[in-house]
């Protein structure tokens, strides 16, 4: 067998390693004046938000890249406001803000509404209320946790296209951010 091998003698390399800069990552692009006027109309509340699709086609990507750094409006420990039905009285949980990560509450509507959908609903959404978790705001406290549970809805719905759309483009985002 040794006959076919042709054998190399071994070389001996001094390999000291130099130390790599390490890409610190950073959600704030850098500014363009071009869109500096809209970036300043980007509210935390999402009851006062301008939609999407209300924006330039040439700066939507730019605005929900700036809406992903603020990230989602979960106002913890908000005294959330009583509403009285009847009898008894119904107000949000900001324990549905640990059940569902995307999930925005209004402080100005007192309502809830999604953020994968506000960035990424579709122009035809017409499952679950379309405009209830993007644009009006849903605030159905007694029904909230069925509500909420159909508005996920199954693989292919749009809720969860638009939360893999969302997943994308921030993968996408933060790739680009280490290429830098």
């Amino acid at each position: 067998m040794d006959k076919y091998v042709i054998k190399k003698p071994r070389i001996s390399v001094n390999f000291v390693p130099t130390p790599t800069p390490t890409p610190t990552l950073t959600l704030n692009p850098t500014p363009n004046p071009s869109v500096e006027s809209d970036t300043d109309t980007i509210v935390s509340d999402p009851g006062s938000r301008k939609q999407i699709k209300e924006y330039d086609v040439g700066i939507r990507d730019r605005i929900r890249r700036e809406y992903i750094s603020k990230g989602v409006c979960q106002p913890f420990g908000h005294n959330f406001p009583k509403t009285t039905y009847g009898k008894s009285t119904r107000t949000f949980r900001d324990k549905w803000f640990k059940k569902y990560d995307w999930l925005e509450y209004s402080i100005s509507k007192d309502a809830v509404f999604c953020f994968y959908c506000f960035l990424f609903k579709p122009d035809n959404m017409i499952h679950f209320g379309d405009d209830a978790f993007t644009k009006v705001g849903f605030k159905n406290w007694k029904n909230a946790c069925e509500k909420l549970r159909d508005h996920v809805g199954e693989i292919g719905s749009p809720h969860h296209n638009a939360r893999i759309l969302y997943e994308g483009f921030k993968w996408r985002y933060l790739k680009k951010l280490t290429k830098m």
